[in-house]
């Protein structure tokens, strides 16, 4: 079976045979010919196929190819001399087309003329080559400005913030996507949307039981829901609007190296490997790597949450770092908006945990993989049962709770009711007359509750 992977073995080792022989001799055409035959195979299957180097890194749609990058590093440092980090092949390319592209790069790049100009220069349109964030530095393309909001600070989520947060989300992911795909940005434009959006969204908090099935939403939500979450503790440690803005980003894109690791890894139901485990973890350097080269558009601060989000407090998580320095306060908010999220996500089949279980979990992780006075911050906030939680009261009647108070566990609640008149109970107030038993699963155990939420 022919494979991306073989493919490249076979383009490398074109490579080799070009120094030793000229382009006439049998054996280069032999390897030539191979390649060509190769990419024939894959690409009448999918047409196109883009190679792109990473950190260094071979990768090629959802997959690097760690081990075999390891074994031609000298390959990967040869093309990204040449100014040649990504090569896109189209159907059909002929085997001259492969024997130009090989005999330039290997013998004339360095006679004045790019690869890419050459390559357009001699007519072949099957094979195109550029930088990865050349697209950057040369903006193209205008993109349109999508959904403008003037709306301020909403404090807790209501039905119409939710639909204000889901648009948001639209408008935030257009030029992220854009970035990220490496494509021609309009610098300044990227950065007034970003700004604009997520200042329209600070002091929301995310409305957990309507974002519930996360199957339905995509796993984009939950980089929103963590800067969202990420502004607001910004907000409330004291931090200045323009650090809150770039907190925002930095939860925003924190996660972006995934974008490089396999699907099937991500999304696998059982159990990883050593090697799985070792591939999803090098979402932290990839990631870094890649904003950094964006730096002008969107600062440092995205660069430092996505290198250092799973390094923990005590210093003992991933990337480990020859010289122990304690992660950024930037990252461990982060860290924290992340985990929770992460665990708030509920889905059919997948081991639900609810509120008072999270806050559980996360106080065993305080001082080790939290920093306490940041987590205790954040609870403070949240609450055990964030607003629009479904809960079942100890006189066994069910409510929704409205918004946290100075006792966690203890917030104010309105009573689910048919009639029109909404009964509000500050439970602090009670001195312990009436408690939480516990949450309802908006999925399931509370989803005849749901209708209540406004």
């Amino acid at each position: 079976m022919i494979t991306v992977e073989s493919f490249l073995i076979q383009l490398v080792s074109s490579f080799q045979v070009a120094r030793i022989y000229t382009g006439d001799h049998p054996q280069f055409t032999k390897a030539i010919d191979k390649v060509t035959s190769d990419l024939d195979g894959i690409l009448k299957e999918k047409e196109t196929l883009t190679i792109a180097i990473v950190g260094d890194e071979f990768a090629s749609d959802d997959q690097i190819f760690f081990d075999l990058s390891k074994k031609i590093k000298d390959a990967i440092n040869f093309l990204k001399s040449n100014n040649v980090e990504k090569i896109t092949f189209k159907y059909p390319v002929s085997s001259d087309d492969i024997k130009s592209f090989v005999i330039y790069l290997l013998n004339d790049s360095d006679q004045g003329i790019s690869v890419s100009d050459y390559l357009q220069a001699q007519g072949i349109l099957s094979i195109s080559v550029e930088r990865i964030n050349a697209s950057y530095k040369n903006p193209a393309r205008k993109d349109s400005s999508g959904i403008s909001f003037n709306q301020s600070q909403i404090s807790s989520p209501t039905k119409g913030s939710f639909r204000f947060y889901q648009q948001a989300y639209q408008t935030v992911f257009q030029p992220l996507q854009d970035i990220i795909s490496g494509k021609a940005v309009d610098d300044k434009k990227v950065k007034s949307i970003l700004i604009s959006e997520l200042d329209a969204l600070r002091g929301i908090i995310p409305d957990f039981s309507r974002l519930a099935d996360r199957a339905a939403q995509g796993p984009e939500i939950h980089v929103l829901n963590v800067s969202v979450l990420s502004m607001l503790l910004a907000s409330k440690l004291g931090f200045a609007k323009s650090d809150v803005l770039d907190i925002g980003l930095a939860g925003l894109l924190h996660d972006v190296g995934k974008m490089y690791i396999s699907k099937r890894i991500l999304h696998k139901n059982t159990k990883l490997n050593k090697d799985e485990f070792l591939e999803i973890k090098s979402h932290t350097v990839l990631g870094a790597q890649m904003l950094l080269n964006y730096v002008d558009v969107l600062g440092f601060v995205p660069v430092v949450a996505a290198f250092e989000h799973h390094r923990r407090f005590d210093g003992n998580g991933y990337p480990r770092l020859r010289y122990a320095r304690p992660a950024h306060q930037v990252s461990l908010i982060v860290s924290i908006c992340d985990v929770y999220d992460a665990l708030n996500e509920r889905r059919s089949y997948k081991q639900d945990y609810p509120p008072e279980l999270i806050y559980e979990l996360m106080n065993k992780e305080r001082g080790k993989g939290f920093d306490p006075v940041l987590l205790d911050k954040f609870f403070k906030i949240m609450g055990v049962w964030p607003p629009s939680t479904i809960v079942s009261l100890s006189d066994l009647r069910v409510a929704i709770v409205k918004e946290a108070t100075d006792n966690i566990l203890l917030p104010v609640v309105e009573i689910v009711s048919e009639s029109e008149t909404k009964e509000r109970i500050d439970l602090s107030l009670l001195k312990g007359k009436l408690s939480i038993k516990g949450s309802l699963n908006p999925l399931s155990s509370g989803k005849d509750y749901v209708k209540f939420l406004k």
